[in-house]
């Protein structure tokens, strides 16, 4: 099984558009000041940046061009992961707060659940858009952006109160206290 994941609000439309496979070499390009909705405008490739495999999770395969140290992050894009998982190799429980993720899974399937009880399955070329807010297109956002773990705010004591409420299940981390996910079917 392999996927596309991407920590951020509007990247299903791009996909949406994609016609071939994503590679693992992500070509970062200028962003221009001016909107151009409709994309026909050429953007110069500024910066290519190999996504070198590495181990994550329990036996993962991740392949992360956006949120390495040569491209700590490229606003509005905090992260792009290839990953590639064979069972019973996964990713432990952990929490979000402060991004969305967008899935697109390139071959295979992924069941997934979180401390909400929500769970699911996607399989080739479903796209799983975790947004509450679905954003086409876009510029940069030019906010701060303070990342630790799986925590992205605008400032540290943002991420201090995150790991505060997480540490004592409050503010929307009630329910993952008690929460282990479950094997899925």
């Amino acid at each position: 099984m392999r996927a596309i994941i991407n920590n951020h609000r509007f990247l299903s439309q791009l996909l949406s558009r994609t016609k071939t496979k994503i590679s693992s070499c992500f070509l970062i390009r200028s962003m221009s000041s001016e909107v151009n909705q409709n994309f026909t405008k050429s953007r110069l490739v500024i910066k290519k940046v190999l996504a070198k495999p590495q181990r994550e999770g329990e036996g993962a395969t991740v392949k992360r061009s956006i949120g390495r140290m040569e491209l700590k992050s490229l606003d509005p894009f905090l992260m792009l992961d290839e990953f590639s998982v064979s069972p019973p190799a996964g990713f432990p429980d952990h929490p979000h707060r402060g991004f969305e993720t967008v899935t697109y899974m390139l071959e295979g399937a992924f069941s997934h659940q979180d401390f909400s009880g929500h769970k699911g399955t996607i399989k080739t070329g479903d796209v799983q858009d975790r947004a509450e807010v679905c954003v086409i297109g876009g510029q940069p956002l030019n906010e701060p952006v303070v990342q630790y773990g799986p925590f992205v705010m605008n400032t540290q004591a943002e991420i201090d109160q995150t790991f505060e409420d997480y540490r004592y299940s409050k503010n929307g981390f009630e329910k993952a206290k008690y929460w282990k996910s479950q094997p899925l079917g």
